[in-house]
């Protein structure tokens, strides 16, 4: 039977971290800036997403982003 070894964080090499994330918001500095891409991509769909579910999503992000 075939094994699977998941090697810890000591045996990780030291760029493992470094490497750039691959997403469809394109580049974005922080988790908040891509949260902003996302909530003006949701706000574009027009027909699926009303202006007050825009309104609440943006309402929400704000309230998390300030308790941080």
């Amino acid at each position: 039977m075939n094994q699977m070894t998941i090697p810890d964080e000591t045996q990780a090499p030291a760029a493992l971290p470094n490497l750039p994330i691959a997403h469809g918001l394109g580049p974005v500095a922080d988790d908040w800036e891509a949260a902003q891409v996302w909530l003006r991509a949701i706000a574009s769909r027009g027909r699926g997403n009303s202006p007050e579910t825009v309104a609440t999503y943006g309402y929400h992000l704000t309230s998390v982003s300030q308790a941080t």
